[in-house]
């Protein structure tokens, strides 16, 4: 035969097998394009995360110190050969509203040049240092233009961290750092969640320094590579020896100053009680030297008193016997004057007369000189006396003025008393001052320097978990496929063999050679699967990857998906495709060809008819009719297909049955949490602790409610044995209903009692995540740096968000920290609208955010539906698969019984009989392969969810009963649509042609 007749009966043989051919083509681009796709799911999303990354320089290195950064210290890392760039960068959070007035906590963020790049994706960058741009996964467009409000709820320590009390929107952005949509972070204010960042100019920002280091690495690598992770090791220990001799460096310095501050406070001291001293002693002894006088002056003063008062008494002795003297003197002359009176009317004219007058004008005139006299000294007493009385006046006088000195001075001397005292109350505070800055001084830490790189970022480190997902799954679906593949050709060709065997005896007679022979059947098997890698390879590379894309679009989303081509992965999947096809078909061949040509050209024997395993149950055997008496010996007799038939049919089930149990994982999770779980129907925050306000909100709406449960809620970083750190929510609770508003309960049910001091309860995703069981110990990390170290009382089944309960007494006790229940787990009678509640509890005193479990049970929903896409790709995989499987099955089925089901129309059996004959073959097959893959996909599904790691989210691995009918009634489906395709291929047969003998 010559090679155009040669090429000429291979395209003969392609185009008259049509069937066959497509089956092989079909499944060996189903194994392909799913083992393509997945496996580069992987390598499209690494390749989109290292461009975004490299495109908008994540940083490699983010440095953070317990005394900030200044300019100087990102110099000195900046200065590092192996450092491309280093920047220093500004945060803060705050409160602030949203579209609908509650409270959220937004994290502002200052604009680096060359490090974490913004990424706009509307509007403009910041002109002002009043205007920012906002996060593009919390608002919309239709923010532009709008302000963002630092309220009053933040404490003047936030507020003074801030320029300005409003900013104004002017653009809409993503961050390299935060590449998943909903991890904004965890803060120490308000219940410890950032919902939100802001990026400002640096000058909205009042700090004097960087309370950041962004560090970018010279030596790149591919994300995730261990070229990457070499590269930047060394750039680690550089930025890390840098900053740290710098922050010494800095600490020197801030320890020389405060010496140096308190060494002169000292010497201002000293000086100032020297000071003190002196002005105390001069104050005092001037005082001393005027009381001196003032005693002096009135030791003199009563001096002078008590002469005055001898004089006075004297004179006024004087007075009083010159008085008396002046007294008889004057009675003398009274009775003088009275004689003299008598004498002249009693004796006139005579001698003694005579001489009696004169002796009385003499005693007369004696008498009135003497009174004369006295009357002069009683003068000179009276004057005397009224200097006297002059002196004492000038005397009271000094006396008042001495009393006034006494009085100042007394004065004086509380003034001097009171002003030295609080001088040295004040050198004694300077005192107490400088001794406490020179204990400050001594226990003032060095300072601290944490390198977070990028595996730290909670969105780029999960980026690399969940991309590891599709590719765990990458390594079992595919193998599946393959298997059933090789399998399918294996059948295929060696049917095709059987039925060609003439054809080969007559190519072997002729004088081919057993290589040119098989050279045929290897084209053919191996051009179906050359054409079926090749699509099945660019199409899966295209369309798995997308679609699992969306799937995961609602963690990530930051850029579109750049899809990867990994030539490699090429020609393994062709080197595999070629051994699957043409490798089944040369040991399909190489059995033929050991014959010699006379043997290959009779028809081969059928195999012997054996009895099988049924025909022993007697009672069973005898009830059974004829012709299911002949399905069941061909069932048994050709257990090659039997074989492919129970793996291809009980594979597709399995992979039917994942794709419906995921489907019960994941939209079940919702309803479980909101319903089973978390019973209570509201979340209520206030803006701070206030003992009565239960009450009060008791009081307030007891005709609706049901429950009230008080509890404190923060943001903290957790670390288990397994040494991997997860962010989670502290929950904080001494009220008894919490109990009745959660539901701890463990996998199988049992009821967890509430924690005890030093205790943690936790739920089942974040122990597995972490590592832990009960009994063992946890770090809670909390305030970004402190840490305590808890025992896991309990793991309790939880599906949406990571948890961990305390109570007050552990909350206290061993982290240090004061219970202030803000938030309020709130439960409603039945039949009340939880909506209408939420609008009026809006209004109570304090309120500032409302939670509605109902919309979490929406949003958590609408979130689930993504995985979907992975849902339908699985089944509609598996049913394409069972589709081939079938077909190929049952076309080989009809091919290699043509005979045998001519013989039977001959005999007179009606199409439908003869249709019954040969599918209930098949249809027992179908139910022995769904009976084999229903477990199988049972373990499968278990597989599959184990893979599928979401730290958000725990799903329920549970598959509905109704699935296992879903899953029963789509491969009976399939097997019905087979059954009615061939079933007009088997109305073709010619009967007459087929009872032809071959020889």
């Amino acid at each position: 035969m010559s090679g155009n007749m040669y090429a000429k009966n291979i395209r003969r043989t392609i185009w008259g097998s049509m069937g066959r051919y497509i089956a092989i083509l079909a499944i060996i681009a189903l194994g392909v394009g799913f083992f393509a796709g997945v496996k580069n799911t992987k390598g499209s999303m690494m390749l989109t995360c290292d461009e975004y990354v490299n495109e908008f320089a994540l940083y490699d290195f983010r440095l953070v110190s317990t005394y900030g950064f200044n300019d100087d210290d990102v110099a000195a890392v900046a200065a590092e050969e192996s450092v491309a760039d280093a920047e220093g960068a500004i945060t803060a959070d705050f409160f602030s509203e949203d579209r609908d007035g509650d409270s959220m906590i937004i994290r502002a963020h200052s604009i680096t040049e060359n490090i974490n790049k913004v990424d706009l994706t509307a509007g403009r960058m910041p002109k002002a240092d009043d205007e920012c741009v906002v996060d593009a996964h919390f608002y919309t467009k239709d923010d532009i233009g709008s302000t963002i409000v630092v309220t009053d709820e933040n404490d003047d320590t936030t507020k003074d961290a801030l320029s300005y009390r409003e900013y104004k929107i002017v653009g809409i952005a993503q961050s390299p750092y935060y590449m998943m949509k909903t991890e904004r972070g965890t803060t120490s204010i308000g219940d410890g969640t950032v919902d939100a960042f802001i990026y400002a100019p640096q000058g909205a920002f009042t700090s004097e320094y960087f309370t950041e280091l962004l560090v970018t690495s010279k030596e790149q690598g591919f994300v995730f590579s261990d070229e990457y992770y070499d590269n930047t090791a060394r750039t680690e220990r550089d930025v890390t020896d840098a900053a740290e001799k710098s922050a010494e460096s800095r600490y020197d310095d801030i320890v020389s100053e405060a010496q140096e501050e308190i060494e002169s406070g000292q010497q201002e001291l000293d000086d100032g009680r020297a000071t003190l001293e002196q002005e105390r002693q001069s104050t005092y002894a001037r005082l001393a030297d005027a009381k001196a006088t003032l005693d002096e002056s009135s030791a003199q003063i009563s001096s002078g008193r008590q002469q005055l008062e001898s004089q006075k008494a004297s004179l006024t002795s004087q007075r009083a016997q010159v008085a008396a003297a002046i007294a008889q003197i004057e009675a003398q002359l009274a009775a003088l004057e009275q004689q003299g009176q008598s004498g002249d009317t009693g004796d006139s004219g005579s001698d003694s007369g005579g001489a009696g007058e004169d002796q009385g004008s003499e005693l007369e005139a004696q008498l009135r000189a003497q009174l004369a006299q006295l009357q002069a000294s009683l003068a000179q007493i009276d004057s005397g006396l009224e200097e006297i009385s002059a002196q004492e006046n000038t005397l009271a006088v000094s006396q008042r003025q001495v009393q006034q000195g006494y009085s100042q001075y007394r004065v004086g001397m509380a003034q001097a008393d009171s002003s030295f005292a609080e001088a040295e109350t004040q050198l004694e505070e300077g005192e107490a001052e400088l001794e406490q800055a020179r204990s400050e001084l001594s226990d003032l830490a060095e300072p601290e320097i944490y390198v977070y790189d990028r595996e730290d970022n909670l969105g780029f480190g999960s980026f690399e978990s969940n991309a590891d997902i599709v590719d765990s799954i990458a390594q079992v679906f595919p193998v599946f496929f393959f298997l059933i593949a090789a399998l399918v050709c294996s059948t295929t060709m060696s049917r095709m063999i059987d039925e060609e065997r003439p054809q080969v005896g007559a190519f072997s007679a002729l004088g081919y050679t057993s290589g040119k022979i098989m050279f045929k059947y290897m084209i053919y098997s191996g051009s179906a699967a050359f054409i079926g890698c090749v699509a099945g390879f660019l199409a899966g590379s295209k369309y798995f990857p997308y679609a699992i894309w969306i799937a995961y679009g609602m963690m990530f989303g930051f850029a579109d998906l750049e899809y990867y081509f990994d030539w490699q992965l090429a020609a393994i999947s062709l080197v595999v495709s070629l051994l699957c096809s043409t490798g089944t078909t040369y040991l399909a061949c190489r059995g033929m060809m050991k014959h010699m040509p006379a043997e290959i050209l009779r028809p081969k024997a059928p195999k012997a008819g054996k009895r099988i395993f049924l025909e022993r149950i007697g009672f069973l055997w005898k009830r059974l009719k004829f012709l299911h008496k002949v399905s069941a010996r061909n069932i048994f007799r050709y257990k090659k297909r039997m074989i492919m038939m129970i793996v291809g049919i009980g594979g597709c089930t399995s992979l039917v049955l994942a794709g419906f149990g995921i489907n019960d994982s994941v939209a079940g999770i919702a309803e479980h949490q909101y319903s089973q779980i978390e019973k209570y129907q509201m979340a209520v925050a206030f803006d701070g602790f206030d003992d009565s306000r239960k009450t009060s909100f008791e009081t307030e709406y007891q005709e609706e409610l049901s429950n009230v449960a008080q509890l404190q809620q923060s943001s903290v970083n957790v670390k288990g044995s397994d040494d991997v750190t997860k962010s989670c929510s502290l929950m904080v609770s001494d009220d008894n209903n919490i109990t009745k508003a959660v539901n701890f309960a463990d996998d199988d049910g049992n009821r967890l009692e509430y924690p005890g001091r030093g205790e943690a309860m936790i739920n089942n995703k974040l122990a597995d995540m972490i590592g832990v069981k009960t009994g063992d110990e946890i770090q809670v990390t909390y305030d970004d740096t402190k840490t305590v170290t808890l025992t896991v009382s309990g793991i309790y089944r939880n599906y949406v968000s990571n948890y961990i309960y305390i109570n007050e007494e552990t909350y206290e006790e061993e982290m240090g920290k004061t219970y202030e229940p803000y938030v309020m787990f709130v439960s409603f009678d039945d039949g009340v609208d939880v909506h209408d509640m939420a609008e009026r509890i809006n209004g109570f005193d304090g309120v500032i955010s409302i939670t509605v479990n109902e919309d979490m049970k929406a949003y958590v929903d609408d979130m689930m539906v993504s995985l979907n896409y992975i849902i339908i790709l699985v089944i509609g995989c598996a049913g394409a698969l069972a589709f081939i499987v079938l077909f190929n099955l049952g076309n080989i089925n009809i091919t290699e019984r043509e005979r045998e089901i001519a013989t039977i129309e001959v005999l007179g059996f009606y199409p439908r009989e003869m249709g019954s004959y040969v599918f209930r073959e098949n249809f027992i097959l179908v139910l022995l392969g769904i009976i084999a893959g229903l477990p199988a996909g049972f373990a499968l599904h278990r597989f599959i969810m184990s893979r599928i790691v979401v730290d958000a989210v725990s799903f329920n691995n549970v598959v509905e009963p109704v699935s296992y009918l879903f899953t029963v009634l789509v491969v009976l489906g399939f097997a019905v649509i087979v059954d009615v395709i061939l079933r007009r291929k088997l109305r073709r047969i010619n009967m007459a042609e087929a009872l032809k003998s071959v020889e």
